[in-house]
């Protein structure tokens, strides 16, 4: 009898839980079904995303390489330790921008060699390569496919040496240096002032409005380059230099980021400050 009593509330109270959804599901007038139709506007997101953060970081971004580009100039007509130190500043905020437009490697900022963060961001550098076009007066760096002699880092192995002091640096700045230093910082300038260009001209009304979920729509070039540049910051920023890579027996300090200028730490962290506000 109790096993019975027992069988009785169970389905006393599964009929009860059945009458309630039945209920819920009913209109409040008529009885009939009121159909859950909830559409996503993905053109509210592009466009909040857009507006509000892809497109001002860029333009920041342009800001601070501006600046950059100016250090460069003061510093090749008069290269004296004030303006070594000027320069090194401005390019700290220009890499620290730099972190926040990573993300966003697609439309404007996909650039002939790949995404602008692919190619403008690559570390570590190579040291010997750059060194060789220095010495080569028919270097075109427009038409060199190699990605870790330019960019943001090849300027910051210019600018900070690997050991020198800044007497023994500024020294060494002939006129076939300077004129290296100035064609990255040019084509650096280039670039972000074009991405800015594109995207005001016509891209952001171009990618707000994508409101389709297909491969090469608005919403999964975001993601699809969000996700890989999230891969890096995790792979390349934090796996390589402490050894966990696979076939690494330890831990390589030179696989840093900013290894010559020691603002590894500060970068890693603006970088995923940057994941999460996209997010």
């Amino acid at each position: 009898m109790t096993k019975y009593l027992r069988n009785v509330s169970k389905w006393g109270i599964v009929i009860a839980i059945m009458a309630m959804l039945q209920l819920s599901s009913c209109g409040d007038d008529d009885g009939s079904e009121t159909p859950v139709t909830q559409e996503f506007d993905r053109t509210e997101l592009l466009s909040s995303l857009a507006n509000n953060l892809i497109l001002p970081n860029f333009e920041s971004l342009q800001t601070s390489v501006t600046s950059l580009s100016s250090a460069a100039e003061g510093f090749s007509q008069n290269t004296n330790e004030d303006n070594l130190m000027a320069l090194r500043s401005a390019w700290i905020q220009a890499v620290t921008d730099h972190q926040h437009c990573s993300a966003f490697g697609f439309g404007p900022a996909s650039l002939p060699l790949g995404a602008y963060a692919s190619v403008l961001g690559v570390f570590p550098v190579d040291e010997n390569q750059v060194e060789a076009n220095v010495l080569d007066p028919n270097f075109n760096l427009s038409a060199s496919f190699d990605r870790d002699v330019r960019g943001f880092y090849a300027v910051e192995y210019m600018i900070y040496g690997n050991g020198q002091s800044a007497n023994d640096l500024i020294g060494a700045f002939d006129q076939q240096r300077l004129d290296y230093l100035l064609l990255l910082i040019t084509e650096l300038k280039t670039t972000v002032d074009s991405i800015v260009t594109e995207w005001n001209a016509s891209y952001l009304t171009e990618f707000s409005n994508d409101n389709s979920t297909s491969a090469g729509s608005a919403i999964s070039l975001l993601y699809n380059e969000w996700v890989k540049d999230y891969e890096n910051l995790k792979n390349f920023k934090l796996e390589l230099p402490a050894g966990l890579t696979a076939g690494q027996g330890s831990a390589d300090g030179t696989l840093v980021e900013a290894f010559y200028s020691g603002i590894s730490r500060d970068l890693i962290i603006e970088h995923f400050e940057s994941t999460k506000n996209v997010y």
